[in-house]
């Protein structure tokens, strides 16, 4: 049996070492996640912070992490990650009789923005060796079965050194689209995927009307638009399963519709209010997955 009503979440304020952890409070938020080298978006507001509370954002350099999750079999209720980001700002305002703190996040954001690469390689390189560099310069964790994308083969350059010199993240994107491979952050992990596709991870998770799924539906793009659209894409509604968001692929069932295989997560919104209404989940998803 599956359970997806009991629900709980928990966000974590990292500051250096220390962890503060806020579980009580009403909370609401939205989620939004693509596919594109941009750091994902959160908006996450929390209801009647104590001045205590408060006080934990207001440093500087923290990141946010939001878990939630839903009743198993064994009546626990295991959270998963579904947001890692880096504080941007915040604001407070009173709603009625609540006091809101609306606070925005980006995923990686600060890395993305601010890392400088300034060097030059004398000798050939391989294009695994120029990524890893750049990666170390971004300090952002690599999903390590990703990096099977990237070719071991030397750089091809008709100057025996290489030069870096930029952002990181514009560096890296650069490097990599001439290899028809672009990257992704999600929840503060840097995913590599070939363009077009999306990337296979360990386990491939079911949507199905006994798992979560609502809905789904073909997007229809109607006038010049619908010249450039190389695949179908559907919209797919289903309540929120955090090990899902894009560059993954999902297996659909879906018998009224008649939508069934494998398919790539190209974006996902989630969104969810501890007081009120179901978390929901909405995709944008393709039937285009990568060969094996």
């Amino acid at each position: 049996m599956t359970y997806q009503f009991i629900r709980s979440y928990r966000l974590r304020v990292v500051d250096g070492n220390d962890v503060y952890l806020i579980t009580d409070n009403r909370l609401r938020f939205k989620i939004t996640k693509t596919s594109s080298w941009e750091p994902n978006k959160a908006l996450v507001y929390l209801y009647n912070l104590s001045a205590d509370t408060w006080s934990i954002f207001d440093k500087e350099d923290i990141k946010i992490e939001l878990e939630c999750g839903y009743i198993n079999d064994a009546g626990l209720i295991p959270l998963t990650t579904i947001f890692v980001g880096d504080f941007v700002n915040a604001r407070t305002y009173k709603l009625g009789v609540d006091t809101v703190t609306e606070m925005e996040m980006g995923d990686g954001s600060s890395s993305y923005l601010t890392k400088i690469v300034n060097k030059t390689f004398k000798e050939k390189r391989t294009y695994l060796h120029i990524v890893n560099y750049i990666v170390s310069v971004m300090g952002i964790p690599v999903k390590k079965t990703s990096l099977e994308r990237i070719p071991n083969e030397l750089v091809k350059n008709e100057d025996v050194s290489y030069t870096l010199s930029g952002r990181a993240s514009d560096l890296l994107a650069q490097l990599l689209f001439p290899l028809n491979i672009a990257f992704s952050i999600q929840n503060y992990q840097l995913v590599f995927f070939e363009l077009g596709v999306g990337y296979i991870q360990e386990e491939i998770y079911t949507l199905n009307y006994d798992t979560g799924l609502i809905s789904t539906e073909k997007q229809l793009i109607k006038g010049v638009l619908s010249v450039f659209q190389k695949e179908d894409v559907f919209i797919v509604k289903s309540l929120i399963n955090p090990s899902i968001y894009p560059t993954v692929i999902v297996n659909i069932e879906s018998p009224i519709t008649k939508m069934a295989g494998q398919y790539k997560v190209i974006t996902a919104e989630y969104g969810g209010d501890t007081h009120d209404g179901d978390w929901l989940m909405k995709m944008e998803v393709s039937q285009n997955v990568p060969k094996n």
